[in-house]
């Protein structure tokens, strides 16, 4: 059984195997459950191969749809959890949903 481990407060990119990928500050984790503040859901990116490339350099608006932030979010069934650089926090920022 996993321990409740509080983290310091940090903008991370998180994967799960049922919801997908997200962005945001990290509240807490507990074992494969991630709780995130201000959090976007990632439905497609450009501009990075990878999540890990995501982490670091964010993406492509022109290729991208990132949905409005939440207050709030639990992810469940997480299976990465990528500390992202303020390079990828801006990228993000300015990707939105356009159709």
């Amino acid at each position: 059984m996993a321990t409740k481990e509080n983290l310091d407060v940090k903008y991370v990119v998180v994967r799960s195997n049922m919801s997908g990928v997200w962005i945001g500050t990290l509240v807490k984790r507990d074992g494969r459950e991630v709780t995130l503040k201000d959090a976007q859901k990632i439905w497609r990116w450009g501009g990075a191969n990878t999540t890990s490339e995501l982490a670091l350099q964010g993406c492509v608006a022109e290729y991208s749809r990132v949905a409005g932030a939440v207050e709030e979010v639990t992810v469940l069934d997480c299976c990465e959890v990528i500390a992202a650089t303020g390079v990828a926090r801006a990228a993000v920022a300015a990707c939105g949903w356009a159709p």
